[in-house]
């Protein structure tokens, strides 16, 4: 069992899916694997694959915002406690 999923996770050899039939294909073999949590997932994939399919194929992406994200998170982990708002403020926006 451990090793068909291993082989769901690959893609068939590859690291990752290039097509929406590539995810529809693997959301079939997931579902025929027999492990509740897997055949969820992939219940859940079926449902949302418009935006799976959109997401493989415009060019537009959302890595700069996710970015500066946990870069706000990592400063804001870094001085939990230790200063005021002012302070976050600076290092933030990295006013000198």
């Amino acid at each position: 069992m451990v090793n068909k999923i291993a082989r769901l996770v690959h893609f068939n050899g590859r690291n990752q899916a290039t097509s929406e039939q590539d995810i529809l294909w693997w959301c079939e073999q997931a579902q025929r694997a027999n492990e509740a949590p897997l055949a969820s997932f992939a219940t859940y994939i079926r449902g949302d694959i418009d935006a799976i399919r959109l997401g493989m194929t415009l060019p537009w992406s959302n890595g700069m915002v996710e970015g500066q994200v946990n870069r706000l998170k990592t400063i804001k982990r870094q001085m939990y406690g230790r200063a005021g708002l002012e302070l976050l403020r600076i290092k933030i926006l990295n006013v000198t």
